[in-house]
């Protein structure tokens, strides 16, 4: 069962803000559109605008772990050299650049 608390953590933080302006994702299962891009592109898509607040439930991490845990990679529609062990490190290195990216901007 996945009980990791991450709704109720959400819920508890956010309870003291006005919700107006606040966006709440649920990053389900990969959608045939979503394989069709790289793994970052469906939660760059949802990015909220400057001055607005955005909640990822779910996001970019589960796509690494949970793809490297149930071996999900090897059914997604990538170029063969792709798919190799060096893959989570080029996908951690892509994270992080994201992540000084948004902080950046």
């Amino acid at each position: 069962m996945d009980s990791a608390g991450k709704d109720s953590l959400i819920k508890n933080v956010m309870s003291r803000v006005n919700p107006q302006g606040i966006k709440i994702i649920s990053f389900k299962e990969p959608t045939y559109i979503d394989l069709d891009h790289d793994y970052l592109w469906r939660v760059a898509k949802e990015l909220p605008p400057r001055g607005e607040i955005g909640i990822f439930n779910r996001s970019h991490y589960e796509d690494v772990i949970v793809s490297r845990v149930h071996k999900l990679v090897i059914n997604q529609p990538l170029p063969k050299n792709l798919k190799n062990s060096e893959i989570w490190d080029r996908r951690f290195e892509g994270i992080n650049n994201f992540e000084k990216y948004l902080n950046d901007n």
